[in-house]
C-alpha cells in the first residue's frame, strides 16, 4: 500500500485507498498484458506444448502399459492396507496380553 500512496496511506480513509490500490492494479495488468507482450509468451509455451503433444500421445502397447500402471498402483494400496490391518491385530493382541 505504501508503494501506491506513499507515506499518506496510514491516514487514508478506506474508500480512497481501495481506490489508489485498484488504480495501481489497473497499472500493472495493463503494463504486463501490452508492454510485457504477456501474450506472445504463452502463445509461445502453447505451441511449444502442441509440438511436444504427438509425442505424449506415442506410447507402445498403449492399453498394455495402462494396465500395468494401473495394477501397480492397486498393489502399492493392497500392501498399505495390509500392513495397517496387521499393525490393528498386532495393537490389540499387545493390548490383550498386558491385562
Amino acid at each position: 500500500m505504501k508503494e501506491c500512496a506513499g507515506d499518506t496511506a496510514a491516514n487514508m480513509p478506506f474508500d480512497a485507498a481501495r481506490e489508489k490500490l485498484m488504480a495501481h492494479q489497473r497499472e500493472v495488468r495493463e503494463k504486463v498484458l501490452k508492454v510485457g507482450n504477456a501474450f506472445a509468451s504463452i502463445s509461445v509455451v502453447i505451441e511449444n506444448f502442441l509440438e511436444q503433444l504427438g509425442d505424449w500421445t506415442n506410447i507402445p502397447n498403449r492399453w498394455a502399459t495402462l494396465g500395468k500402471g494401473i495394477k501397480n498402483v492397486y498393489r502399492g494400496i493392497e500392501r498399505r492396507s495390509t500392513t495397517r490391518n496387521r499393525m490393528a491385530r498386532w495393537k490389540t493382541s499387545m493390548s490383550g496380553a498386558s491385562k
